[in-house]
């Protein structure tokens, strides 16, 4: 009998039976080991192995069953790293002689053998070294076969992962309006929830045909799959239908396994606005990935969508933009052209009309009070004529502001006021550099407005008016101390007006791509402050460098 065969075991069929008193082979008798022996006989499902110099002396059923072999091929193996996988051996062999140097410590860790069939399991090993007086230490291990636990972590590994894929999917996907970024970076997610070869995202035009917005993988896949028979018609079916087809392929150029497609629509509540199709190996068929895709699909398509609506908006709002351009240089064409007719016209007949009555006054005086008073009254009527006409050219195109600009234009504004008794002061700080026309102009509309509004509404005559460059741009501050008004109430008729006319000064700064504030209470003022950025290549003149 062998000399490490248990006392009281059969050893007989190449197999070592232990006996029903459980009697240990007597080199390895221990009370440790006893107690570690019975509760691995007590449960089958658990391997136990006794290894002694490299060499396996004893192994139970279970092991059997999770190796794949019998205890003669196991006991006949030159040394125990022959059941370990090729990548384990080197890890598990300094595992061992580290646990050997502490018999006191038992261990456990995951590792993998090689079965009979040649198949990889992966199995957690419970190590503790036993020694005895003047003997060389054994290792005593028991064996769980955890293969299945590990595939399930790992399914529930991906699970999460697909989980975490398309919750993120949401917010990555909503955080652009730019649609060829909306393609990109749902190609970048989808290999992360299913093995895929290649995608494309089709969107359909204004006339309802498809057109390749994104596409993933090789140029040549893409295009020979998504131009085959079976692909056009998913595509027609998929968007008609309003649910995914799958269809397969011939194997690529060089490939044995058969291409999987899947056609997914693109769906905003009723209507197809395009298809998202992946190709890729057969589990692309299957219902979790699928339903994986289903969801990104719709995500995408929403994303999409609002992309779109954006798109067109900004086209609207553009061409608005341009209406309300056009407009505006049309008044201003509109009030330069009425300017030079009342220039040209009743100013001219105006200042005849006064010289006519000066002659007819200094060489025909009436001899009577009464007469000469009535004269009088004539020519002051004329002369106040003359005045008016003038005031209405300036308001209507002021010729300083053309010749001079924005600064001596709102400075004569300024003169004028105070010589009509306003208690008003004025800052400026442009610089000797003309602004450009359409800035001046708005500014000068602006602040016309503004002081306007003053006269009409704010029963006051004290304002501040400053003009200064700041932050790159232009800064017009116009600012009373009149009774002030609330500006979240609707206006009465008697104010309206007043609103029309700070709508009007909005609409002036928007188009120039600047800010417009207003700020009143009651009993306060009113403070209407406008900037306006610069262009990055202004010139001398209000003329832009070429």
């Amino acid at each position: 009998m062998d000399h490490d065969t248990p006392k009281g075991a059969n050893h007989s069929g190449g197999r070592f039976d232990v006996g029903t008193e459980g009697m240990l082979p007597t080199n390895i008798r221990n009370e440790d080991f006893c107690k570690v022996l019975l509760v691995a006989q007590s449960d089958m499902g658990e391997g136990l192995l006794v290894v002694k110099e490299g060499r396996i002396r004893y192994a139970n059923e279970a092991f059997c069953r999770i190796s794949g072999r019998s205890v003669p091929e196991l006991v006949t193996l030159p040394t125990f790293l022959k059941l370990a996988a090729p990548d384990q051996r080197r890890l598990i062999e300094h595992w061992i002689r580290r646990r050997l140097l502490d018999e006191a410590v038992e261990d456990r860790f995951e590792t993998a053998i090689i079965h009979g069939s040649g198949r990889r399991v992966d199995v957690e090993v419970a190590v503790r070294p036993l020694r005895k007086k003047n003997r060389l230490p054994q290792l005593v291990a028991i064996v769980r076969d955890i293969t299945e636990r590990k595939r399930i972590n790992e399914r529930l590994r991906n699970t999460l992962g697909v989980l975490v894929s398309v919750y993120e999917a949401g917010r990555v996907l909503s955080s652009t309006l730019e649609q060829k970024e909306i393609g990109v970076r749902l190609l970048r997610i989808l290999p992360r929830v299913c093995d895929l070869s290649a995608a494309v995202i089709d969107l359909r035009d204004e006339d309802g045909r498809l057109y390749v917005l994104n596409a993933l993988g090789p140029q040549s896949l893409c295009r020979a799959a998504s131009a085959t028979v079976e692909a056009r018609a998913a595509r027609r079916r998929a968007l008609e239908s309003k649910e995914h087809q799958l269809f397969w392929l011939e194997p690529p150029k060089g490939g044995e396994t058969p291409l999987v497609g899947l056609s997914l629509p693109l769906m905003i509540r009723d209507r197809g606005i395009g298809v998202l199709e992946v190709y890729g190996t057969e589990s692309l068929a299957n219902k979790m990935a699928v339903e994986t895709l289903h969801c990104l699909a719709g995500q995408a398509a929403s994303a999409l969508e609002n992309a779109r609506l954006y798109l067109e908006l900004a086209e609207r709002e553009r061409r608005l933009r341009d209406v309300v351009g056009k407009l505006i240089g049309a008044k201003e064409e509109e009030r330069r052209r009425v300017a030079h007719e009342v220039h040209d016209g009743l100013t001219q007949m105006a200042v005849a009309a006064h010289q006519h009555l000066q002659a007819f006054a200094k060489h025909h005086l009436p001899d009577s009070a009464p007469d000469q008073a009535k004269l009088a009254s004539s020519l002051q009527l004329a002369q106040q004529m003359v005045r008016e006409a003038r005031s209405v050219i300036a308001d209507l195109r002021p010729t300083s502001l053309e010749d001079f600009g924005l600064g001596v234009a709102l400075r004569s504004k300024v003169e004028a006021l105070r010589a009509d008794g306003w208690e008003i002061s004025y800052g400026e700080a442009l610089g000797r550099e003309r602004l450009p026309d359409e800035i001046e102009t708005a500014l000068y509309r602006v602040a016309q407005e503004a002081l306007a509004n003053v006269r009409k509404h704010a029963q006051t005559s004290h304002v501040h008016i400053m003009l200064t460059r700041r932050n790159e741009g232009v800064y017009l501050e116009v600012r009373d101390w009149g009774r002030g008004f609330e500006p979240s109430v609707v206006p009465k008729v008697s104010c309206r007006g007043e609103r029309m006319g700070f709508y009007g000064m909005r609409e002036r700064i928007t188009l120039l791509g600047g800010n417009l504030t207003i700020c009143s209470r009651p009993g306060t003022g009113t403070r209407v402050a406008a900037e306006v950025p610069l262009p990055t290549s202004e010139g001398v003149n209000g003329e832009h460098a070429k």
